[in-house]
């Protein structure tokens, strides 16, 4: 069970670092919205992230259920397998949510594309799968 719960919080975080790379590469590039491709490449990004948090939603639940039973089972043991595995993660995502939030404020100099940036900026906060 140890075994199993550290893949599975390898693959998580593999998963966020991913999110995170490609993040910090489409801010790196873009410091606007200041055309329709840039608007595309930012969906495309929104996209991505949207269904990467689905699938740490998921695979984070199965984790906080292996995690109570490797630390009722395992004890103190356990507790410090599901500790390393879980820290790691939890700062990355910390640092992942500031680069989803500056990719959301990014100026948008062209006011025919600011109606579309924000709907996807919204539909990326407040809806579980993407509609753009």
């Amino acid at each position: 069970m140890i075994l199993a719960y550290i893949v599975l919080s390898l693959v998580l975080f593999v998963l966020l670092f991913w999110a995170r790379l490609v993040l910090r590469r489409f801010l790196d590039r873009h410091g606007s919205i200041s055309n329709r491709q840039v608007l595309a490449e930012f969906k495309v990004v929104a996209r991505w992230n949207m269904y990467g948090a689905l699938a740490f939603l998921v695979g984070g639940a199965v984790l906080l259920a292996g995690g109570l039973y490797l630390t009722m089972e395992e004890g103190l043991t356990g507790l410090m397998v599901v500790l390393a595995c879980s820290l790691p993660s939890l700062i990355l995502s910390l640092a992942t949510k500031e680069l989803e939030d500056r990719s959301r404020a990014l100026p948008c100099p062209d006011p025919a594309l600011m109606p579309e940036y924000r709907r996807v900026c919204e539909t990326w906060v407040k809806k579980a799968l993407p509609d753009f």
